[in-house]
């Protein structure tokens, strides 16, 4: 039976909700409610929740806002729209916006019964979705699982494959793969994947009907079927193992027993984060599956079983020959015991009596015959290879001559025993092939300190000087002649941590050979095991590295010439110490820097030094060597053959091209070979961007300082600014004042005192306008600030008893903290002085800066291009400096003033172009 349907009611009406609950209840639904969207949102977090009923006019958001939020936490949750607003423009508005349903108001119970049904529809199409997809997810894994299944070549491929698969897809969160004893009963994992965190190492399970044989793995080895626990928190034959599981969120468990033609593979248990995860349907698939594990690992066995069979087969039809013969002292047929008739192109009958010369050919006869009378003088075993041509076709033969002794103790016939071995010659020729095209050896050597050689095959003489017969003779031992003394130890220590890991080894040493010169050599090799586990022998492949080694080394060296060029501090230094690199990586003569000159390509540096004159200049437009400028183009310069390299920094004509010579001297029209490998050109190409790239940072380098001169002659001049108006006019004003003073002490007159107040009044423009000149300054040296902390240390001189500051969020950034200080405080008490002691004011973080913004009247649109303009004041006793000062201090750190309105409609100040703090 399906469960019951939990409605969310969200309407602003607490008697309304309370009056559609009791129709909605009365219908079989639960219903909780909630007089806000707030509220309901919080509902949801707290519990599961079918279906959402709303309101449309609500105080804190409407139903659409309302259905927009919902939506961010269940996607495809059904929501009904119930209002008693109803307009085609709202449904249209609530359709569009993805409501599920769409309902007006009504006061009759037949209202009331269609939202039920609307409700019930809703939800049931939405359970079935959400159950479809389960399936969908539950068929994937099925689907998956098959196809690893066709792909395993062991069983424990599959064991490890399914755990992982099973493991990943929701709302599975751990599966293991257990066998089980039938002596014992216990059962013991084989196989794990998932969140397991130490599960089967706390937990012990049997197949018997003690309490750890109750739960899902035992009851599926007992009665075969598929068995779960749907909750692990309240099923008591769970007991022994419920903490555990619980520990690691596993809520139910189902044990799948793997069986095929009546045999058990095992156990699958699968682990599910929610409670009831496995219903009919899933067991179903899951028993599926269980049958298809158990399909897989049958086959598996059978067919290993088979390769077992086939191979035992193979020796036997191996060790039986093509035919048996039997020759006598004279060399005649005697018995024909076994063998096919096209060997001698006669009736085997017919072959008594006969010598090998009248049947075959006089070749092989001949060495046939020579080791029949081996085995007859020495009554030895012999052994001789021949080949036949069969059908126009060539076939080899390898046969074994074993004397037959007669009473009288001596020799008188000999068992000729023949197999075709062309397929093993082919493959040997193969083998040959491959081995002659290897640059290298291949070998087979006991595993000892020494390593002495069974086997070497392969350009053993290319590298080591010494004949492959020397080695395997033991007269040049590998491991003390070949190998050099520094790394013998090293490397055996390598070969023997990989064999004891079972792994194969890769090595790289150096040789010493026979000539007395070092060489690098890669050696990739594995360990040949016997029955009992021991390494037998190594067999594996050695070639030289000595050129590639030498590249790397040059590569390394050139890296680091990349961090002395990190330490150039002018271009003359970045010219020099490249081409000083170039020839010396490149073992050169002769290196030269090129740079574009309109249209030209001028020679800067060269190495060793030539003379100007003589250093060729090249035309761009010409092309080099008739083609376009480019990464890689070789050219000529007068009997050197070079070749350029272009790093472009914005565009090519800004770039550094590099021209290397040969040392060779070139006749005319006889450069013939290349002047670089492929190494050389990577080489180079790789100077070359080092060059570049410390081209480009002195570059930026010599700008910043340009920039760091010019705000430093800026801060100069606002200094002698400052001096000015504190020296010159701060004098005069001072003298003015005092012999005012004296006046104002002989003499009672109106004009004394407004002489005075105006005084005043300059004394503040001056010490405004001293303070706008230093707030210019450029900011040199700025810190990291945090603007929590700075603006509650401004509002602490500023604040008053019904002032309010809110710092929405804090930011971080790179300032001057003292001159933010200032530019705080002054908005701060511009806020105060325009808006009341009761204003309010917030700060809070942009994009790329902050804003300060107020409750207050704002400032005129008309006026807001104007108020930062230090002519610009509202009080007639100043000149109204505040906001300029703002301004200067915004520009001097290198942000931008942006005056505009609060939501509220109060002055709001946006400061953009910070740069994050990291």
């Amino acid at each position: 039976m399906d469960a019951a349907i939990r409605v969310l009611l969200v309407d602003d009406s607490p008697d309304f909700a309370d009056l559609v609950s009791d129709f909605l209840e009365r219908n079989g639904f639960e219903v909780v409610t909630a007089t806000s969207a707030s509220d309901g949102l919080s509902m949801m977090e707290d519990g599961v929740v079918d279906c959402v009923v709303s309101d449309f006019e609500m105080p804190d958001r409407d139903g659409l806002e309302f259905l927009e939020a919902v939506r961010e936490i269940h996607a495809d949750l059904p929501f009904i729209l119930f209002t008693g607003k109803g307009s085609e423009e709202i449904a249209s508005e609530a359709i569009s916006a993805g409501v599920t349903d769409y309902l007006q108001k009504g006061h009759g119970k037949e209202q009331y019964d269609l939202l039920s049904k609307r409700i019930t529809n809703a939800v049931n199409q939405y359970r079935a979705e959400e159950r479809a997809a389960h399936l969908e997810r539950v068929n994937s894994v099925v689907r998956e699982v098959d196809k690893a299944l066709v792909r395993a070549s062991a069983r424990e491929d599959i064991e490890r494959r399914v755990g992982e698969i099973i493991s990943r897809s929701d709302p599975y969160r751990f599966a293991w793969i257990a066998e089980h004893d039938p002596i014992s009963r216990i059962v013991t994992p084989r196989a794990s994947a998932g969140i397991e965190a130490g599960y089967l190492d706390e937990i012990s399970v049997t197949a018997d009907d003690s309490p750890e044989g109750r739960g899902p793995i035992g009851r599926a080895i007992r009665t075969r079927e598929i068995a779960v626990s749907q909750n692990v928190q309240e099923d008591p034959q769970f007991e022994p193992w419920r903490q555990a599981a619980l520990e690691r969120g596993f809520q139910a468990v189902a044990g799948v027993p793997l069986i095929y033609d009546e045999s058990l593979f095992g156990v699958l248990t699968v682990y599910a984060d929610r409670p009831y995860a496995f219903d009919e349907d899933e067991q179903t698939l899951l028993a599926e599956l269980g049958a298809d594990i158990a399909h897989a690992i049958h086959a598996l066995e059978t067919t290993n079983r088979l390769r077992r069979n086939r191979d035992r087969i193979r020796a036997v039809m191996e060790a039986i020959p093509d035919f048996a013969i039997v020759f006598n002292e004279a060399g005649r047929f005697e018995e024909v015991l076994a063998g096919p008739d096209e060997e001698f192109d006669t009736d085997p009958e017919d072959l008594i009596g006969r010598t090998l010369t009248e049947v075959i050919p006089a070749e092989p006869a001949s060495a046939i015959q020579r080791a029949i009378s081996r085995t007859l003088a020495t009554g030895e075993i012999q052994q001789v290879e021949y080949r036949l041509v069969i059908d126009e076709s060539v076939h080899w033969f390898d046969a074994r001559l074993t004397p037959l002794v007669s009473d009288l103790n001596r020799s008188q016939s000999v068992v000729f025993l023949a197999r075709d071995i062309t397929e093993r010659k082919e493959r040997e020729r193969q083998l040959d092939t491959l081995i002659t095209n290897l640059p290298g050896i291949v070998y087979r050597c006991a595993n000892e300190p020494e390593w002495p050689m069974e086997l070497v095959r392969g350009e053993c003489a290319e590298l080591t000087g010494y004949p492959a017969d020397a080695l395997v003779s033991d007269d040049v031992v590998w491991g003390e002649d070949v190998i050099h003394p520094d790394h013998q130890h090293r490397m055996w220590d390598e070969v023997q941590a990989a064999l004891d890991e079972g792994h194969p080894f890769e090595v790289t040493y150096r040789i010493q050979t026979a000539e007395d010169e070092q060489k690098w050599a890669w050696e990739r090799g594995r360990g040949v095991y016997g029955p009992d586990g021991d390494v037998e022998a190594l067999e594996g492949f050695i070639t030289d590295i000595t050129d590639r080694r030498a590249y790397e080394e040059r590569l390394e060296a050139l890296n680091d010439v990349a961090t002395e060029l990190d330490a150039c501090t002018s271009t003359e230094d970045v010219h020099k110490r490249l081409v000083e690199a170039a020839v010396d990586s490149l073992d050169l003569d002769v290196c030269i820097i090129y740079e574009p000159d309109d249209d030209r390509l001028m020679p800067k540096y060269s190495f060793p030094e030539i003379p100007l004159a003589e250093r060729p200049v090249l035309g761009i437009d010409e092309g080099i060597a008739g083609e376009t400028y480019q990464s890689g183009t070789s050219f000529r310069i007068d009997d050197l053959e070079a070749h350029a390299v272009a790093k472009p920094h914005n565009d090519w004509k800004s770039g550094l091209s590099v021209a290397i010579g040969t040392a060779a001297v070139m006749q005319a029209g006889s450069a013939d070979r290349d002047a670089f490998d492929s190494d050389d050109l990577q080489l180079l190409e790789l100077l070359a961007h080092h060059g570049a790239t410390a081209l480009e940072r002195i570059e930026r380098t010599d700008e910043l300082r340009a920039e760091r001169r010019r705000l430093s002659r800026q801060n100069d001049r606002l200094e002698e600014f400052a001096s000015v108006l504190t020296h010159d006019l701060r004098g005069p004003l001072g003298v003015a004042s005092g012999n005012l003073e004296l006046a104002r002490e002989a003499f009672d007159s109106d004009r004394l005192e407004r002489t005075a107040a105006n005084l005043e009044r300059m004394d503040r423009i001056i010490e405004d306008t001293l303070t706008l000149a230093r707030e210019g300054k450029a900011i040199t040296d700025p810190r990291t600030v945090s603007l929590e902390d700075l603006c509650n240390r401004c509002w602490s001189n500023i604040k008053s008893e019904d002032t309010t500051l809110t710092i929405e969020e804090d930011t971080v950034f790179e300032a001057d903290p003292d001159r933010l200080a200032r530019l705080l405080e002054n908005l701060f008490r511009n806020a105060v002085l325009h808006a009341g002691d009761d204003v309010a004011i917030t700060v809070g973080p942009l994009d790329d800066g902050f804003y300060v913004e107020d409750d207050g009247s704002g400032i005129p649109r008309a006026d807001r291009d104007e108020v930062l303009d230090p002519e610009y004041s509202t009080d007639d006793e100043g000149i109204g400096l505040g906001l300029a000062i703002v301004n200067r201090i915004a520009e001097a750190h290198g942000w931008t003033l942006t005056v505009t309105e609060s939501a509220t409609g109060g002055a709001r100040f946006e400061f953009t172009g910070s740069d994050a703090a990291d």
